[in-house]
């Protein structure tokens, strides 16, 4: 089923969002739900207009290039850039602030460069999960959609090596942050998945960049081998409390995201030994260890090897507590 209807009043979707009482944890999005929970189909559907419509208001790129610290930031570090998720749960975090900072931020951007701030993805939910079914809105709150307020966005230029399917890509796992979700089973159903993401300290173009690096090394030497029976290669770096630094190899499978088979390596460090790295140091340590996931699968003879070793070794340093 879907739902449009018009928004509701300013006024009382203000007033249900002051039921959170500016805070965005579990205690405040379930005083929301039980507040929303007590409202007709109807108006729950219209608050998620308007919620959609505060969202979108927000989408500014003046504001997503704030300096943002969030509350759980490191005193010591720089604030990241803003990957378009991270700004979008910022956006719903400032909402669940209330109506005055909602106003205040949009009045004044450099708001933002103050203080701490709070992220709140559970609020983009929290009135479908009330109705049990989705809303569709009349505007998205996704970021960039408000086009009167951004600077159109060109497609980066891609490297003659960097057509199609990449060879290889560098992933980041919190393993302190399991996310609950869902994946499509062969006869047409659900079943419950955990998935990880990579926390936000790491920034939106680290991986991005390390997953490059690798990449271009891998194809400009030949590409994946046939033998590795998979055209796409994930290192992915675990982080939580423990060291281990020997690649874990599994199985080739076949993707979720194409029509290819992908092999997956791991391996794990401390969250905190990431933490302390600086920027740039945090790009050589992740070379290094997707370098040895890719080491640890490719033919001793491959020629990509010397290149590989040398980013391997690179990161020897940063790596000496494992």
């Amino acid at each position: 089923m879907r739902l449009f209807r018009r928004p509701l009043a300013e006024d009382d979707f203000w007033g249900l969002i002051a039921v959170a009482e500016g805070r965005t944890d579990e205690a405040a999005i379930g005083r929301l739900t039980d507040a929303l929970s007590a409202r007709r189909a109807k108006d729950v559907v219209a608050f998620q207009e308007r919620l959609a419509r505060v969202l979108f208001e927000l989408d500014r790129e003046v504001l997503a290039d704030q300096p943002v610290r969030f509350g759980d930031d490191p005193p010591d570090e720089e604030p990241i850039p803003l990957s378009d998720d991270g700004f979008l749960y910022l956006r719903a975090g400032i909402v669940l602030a209330g109506r005055e900072t909602y106003d205040r931020v949009l009045r004044d951007p450099a708001v933002l460069a103050q203080g701490e701030w709070d992220e709140c993805e559970d609020l983009l939910y929290v009135a479908e999960e009330v109705l049990g079914d989705d809303i569709d809105t009349k505007v998205s709150y996704e970021t960039a959609s408000n086009l009167q307020h951004w600077t159109p966005r060109a497609e980066p230029e891609r490297e003659p090596w960097d057509q199609g399917l990449r060879s290889v890509s560098v992933d980041a796992h919190d393993m302190a942050d399991p996310i609950e979700a869902e994946r499509p089973t062969a006869d047409g159903g659900w079943e419950p998945e955990i998935m990880y993401v990579a926390p936000r300290f790491l920034g939106s173009s680290l991986l991005y960049d390390v997953s490059t690096d690798l990449a271009r090394i891998v194809t400009t030497n030949g590409g994946l081998p046939g033998e590795l029976a998979a055209g796409h290669v994930v290192a992915v770096v675990e982080l939580g409390e423990s060291w281990r630094l020997e690649p874990q190899v599994g199985e080739p499978t076949r993707s979720e995201l194409g029509d290819h088979r992908e092999l997956t390596v791991r391996v794990a460090v401390p969250t905190a030994t990431v933490r302390g790295w600086t920027t740039g140091e945090r790009r050589t340590g992740f070379a290094s260890l997707a370098a040895a996931c890719l080491l640890a699968v490719l033919p001793t003879t491959h020629a990509a090897v010397p290149g590989l070793e040398r980013l391997r070794a690179a990161g020897e340093g940063l790596l000496a507590g494992g």
